[in-house]
């Protein structure tokens, strides 16, 4: 476990267990600024499992803000959870209590297994903690950014990011999937969705009429034009890139692949992968306004993902790098700027 954290470069990783609070804080980069990223809470298989989840998830982070022009780094905390817990609001108050000790190189936020309401509770405790009820759910922007991706996809394709027909396969229709299906049925695309819980799925097949639902097992292996992964990571793997009958790969899910040698398969193949980090950064750049009180920068910044998800297209194009090389090489550029602006002064 040691020696995960000292080969990944990361500048703190805190283990820490109380009461019922046990869990990690990993702190990749705050180069750019504090790092900042959401808390997940949920069951582990191992603390070495958790470990990796983390680490991924906050590098991710990084690179994430480093491209949406964020002036913060890139952080990740998971919680275990394990059975019923006694008291939720104790088990948060500890945890923000363990986050403002870290006196803001770690902000916190929403994500996987916590809400709002969670972050309330953290507040009561810190200062460092973004996604609370007082501003609103940051999903509708993930989504938003990632329809931007999509049709930046569909224009490199096609020539034009008319979604009109276009066949939208969504695997999993959660917080972030149910907006994102939202959007893209409004727009008269046919879309084919997916998910675990059958009941989401099916509330969504009552409310629009362009929406089929296949079983999760299968949607790999139904024809389409983009795919976009939005439930859980590491969905790509060199069974279902051979599976996939789509053109692009881009969806709200972090860490995708499982293995970036899998991107080998995807390009022989001839389909598109968007790095997730650019994609879905849209609820990140959200929370990060936070306090800003401007809507309308914002909302231009989450549309600047079209125009960057094109420049990473047409670069790997020329080049013949990955777009996963690609999009790390423009986010590593930005933040050696900063690391060699931040010397200079010294």
């Amino acid at each position: 476990m040691l020696s995960q954290i000292y080969s990944r470069n990361f500048e703190r990783v805190i283990f820490f267990s109380e009461g019922e609070a046990r869990g990690i804080i990993a702190i990749h980069s705050t180069t750019l600024g504090p790092a900042l990223g959401g808390c997940r809470f949920r069951e582990y298989q191992s603390e070495e499992a958790a470990l990796n989840d983390v680490l991924l998830l906050a590098e991710g982070m990084t690179y994430k803000a480093s491209l949406a022009e964020l002036n913060l780094g890139g952080g990740k905390a998971v919680l275990f959870k394990s059975g019923k817990i006694s008291d939720r609001k104790k088990l948060f108050e500890t945890f923000g209590e363990i986050v403002g000790s870290l006196n803001g190189m770690y902000i916190t936020a929403e994500d996987l297994g916590t809400t709002a309401a969670d972050m309330d509770v953290v507040a009561s405790k810190t200062i460092y903690v973004r996604g609370t009820s007082k501003f609103g759910d940051p999903s509708p922007y993930t989504a938003l950014g990632v329809v931007e991706g999509i049709k930046a996809c569909l224009n490199f394709l096609f020539g034009s990011e008319d979604l009109t027909g276009r066949k939208i396969l969504i695997q999993g229709v959660g917080a972030v999937g149910q907006e994102l299906v939202k959007i893209l049925a409004a727009t008269e695309a046919n879309l084919i969705i997916s998910d675990v819980d059958e009941s989401k799925t099916n509330l969504l097949r009552q409310q629009f009429s362009n929406i089929q639902v296949c079983d999760p097992s299968k949607i790999y292996d139904i024809e389409g034009d983009i795919f976009c992964p939005s439930a859980v990571g590491q969905v790509i793997n060199k069974d279902t890139a051979q599976r996939l009958k789509v053109k692009a790969i881009a969806g709200a899910a972090n860490n995708q692949l499982d293995d970036p040698s899998t991107l080998t398969i995807l390009s022989q193949r001839k389909i598109i992968y968007v790095p997730d980090f650019v994609v879905n950064a849209g609820g990140l750049i959200k929370v990060a306004h936070e306090n800003a009180n401007d809507q309308k920068s914002m909302i231009d910044k989450i549309k600047a993902i079209k125009s960057r998800v094109t420049k990473i297209l047409k670069l790997s194009q020329d080049t013949g790098a990955t777009t996963l090389e690609i999009a790390l090489d423009l986010a590593k550029q930005r933040l050696e700027q900063a690391k060699n602006l931040k010397q200079s002064k010294n």
